[in-house]
């Protein structure tokens, strides 16, 4: 068995790597529920993008999107066509919208208090973690 090496900020990285799945794992259940888990990872940094440019006020074309993506134009596409076809997203003209209904079923604004709640409580273990790690150094 190697011997344990000392990883720096352990305990916050682990915080982070645990919050990070319980995300996924939500968002997954909210939007993705009859794909199985994982198949849809790579489109949700897509969805992502569209939800925060609408939210913003200035909805994104599929260019604009790959753009702020650093992402290939075609992949871009392909995903924004995936969302499409779930109901996830619905083009406006050139630019890509997240669907008010989908924004506002039951589940997800149930599930979106559970969020913050994780977020919330994310942020305490990190900040706590941080102050262990300050005093040990």
């Amino acid at each position: 068995m190697p011997t344990r090496q000392y990883i720096h900020r352990l305990q916050e990285r682990l915080i982070l790597a645990e919050m990070w799945s319980s995300l996924a794992r939500t968002v997954h259940k909210n939007y993705f529920r009859k794909e199985r888990y994982g198949t849809m990872l790579d489109v949700i940094p897509v969805a992502i993008a569209v939800f925060t440019a609408q939210a913003s006020g200035r909805p994104m074309s599929a260019s604009q999107l790959a753009t702020k993506l650093e992402m290939p134009r075609n992949t871009t596409a392909r995903r924004l066509a995936a969302l499409k076809r779930m109901g996830l997203v619905e083009k406006h003209g050139r630019a890509y919208v997240v669907p008010p209904h989908r924004m506002n079923e039951p589940l997800v604004l149930k599930e979106l208090q559970n969020l913050i709640n994780l977020m919330h409580d994310a942020s305490i273990a990190l900040e706590q973690a941080a102050k262990m790690e300050h005093i040990s150094a």
